[in-house]
């Protein structure tokens, strides 16, 4: 959480939540209570808010209650609220101008300019990354999720998953997972290994998967990927799903070429669907373990 790190909290317990807004007054004083030294809420940006009008609601109410802290004797720094939208910055010296990313925008907050490169509307810009897949300079970078990161996090199993092979400890998936569609899961450390020999790998929408990340998913052993997304008609970023699942769709067409587009899969979910992520997981982990068997 570079967020938090930047505000100088290096010890901090993290935890995710459908919307900031359900959280009670009495959940934080309980925690001050039992030794909290700060809190830290970071809400959505009101106009990016998945259910309209809570990060709205919930700014009135982390006034009240920094003002009732206030007066019971507390310091201006123990309740911080912090608004931040990850954004999409453009490498000029890398950019060719093809205008892939202003026509995939869903926010219309990419033009090509004067002398023939992108730029980006940061006041318009929702950080949802699905510019990022289509430049085919790998000149957008996505704050948090640069491709270079990605690639890293993703090939840096491969040696481990070797070594699980190894041991017949298969098989090895890869996940995929909006930001927005799970959160259970992402609140585990991000890329550990879990006893079903799962990765996740959080992004900030599911638009922002990379046909390349997937394949090298597969150079670097992985036996199957899952992208896991929001519901459908359910994006919050606008249209996201519906670009992963084209992408998906795609992709498969060209793994079929080499037998592997069953192990290629997409999947919708919610947080409000207790106990949904791990059905699919475990479902996509029987289907994988079976082609492994049969190949």
């Amino acid at each position: 959480m570079n967020v938090l790190k930047n505000q100088g909290v290096k010890n901090f317990i993290l935890l995710r939540l459908p919307c900031v807004g359900r959280v009670s007054p009495t959940f934080f004083l309980k925690a001050l209570a039992l030794g909290i030294t700060r809190l830290v809420v970071i809400p959505c940006e009101e106009d990016y808010c998945r259910f309209k009008e809570g990060s709205r609601i919930s700014t009135r109410r982390f006034l009240a209650i920094q003002n009732l802290l206030h007066q019971l004797g507390f310091g201006k720094d123990v309740f911080t609220i912090i608004r931040k939208l990850r954004k999409v910055h453009i490498d000029t010296n890398r950019c060719i101008g093809c205008g892939d990313c202003a026509y995939i925008c869903p926010y219309d907050a990419i033009k090509i300019v004067t002398p023939g490169v992108a730029q980006i509307n940061l006041n318009v810009c929702s950080g949802c990354g699905a510019c990022a897949p289509v430049c085919p300079s790998i000149a957008i970078i996505p704050e948090g999720f640069e491709y270079e990161s990605m690639s890293r996090s993703i090939s840096n199993y491969n040696s481990f998953i070797r070594k699980m092979k190894s041991e017949r400890k298969t098989p090895m998936v890869l996940v995929f997972c909006c930001q927005w569609s799970e959160f259970s899961a992402l609140d585990k450390n991000q890329g550990d290994l879990s006893k079903d020999n799962v990765v996740i790998l959080e992004i900030p929408c599911s638009s922002r998967v990379d046909s390349l990340h997937i394949l090298e998913a597969f150079y670097s052993g992985f036996d199957g990927v899952l992208i896991v997304t929001c519901k459908e008609g359910e994006c919050k970023l606008e249209e996201g799903n519906e670009k992963a699942k084209e992408r998906v769709l795609s992709l498969k067409k060209l793994l079929a070429q080499v037998n592997l587009e069953n192990r290629l899969e997409i999947c919708f979910t919610s947080p409000k669907y207790v106990g949904e992520f791990d059905t699919y997981i475990s479902s996509f982990l029987e289907k994988i373990g079976s082609l492994s068997k049969n190949s």
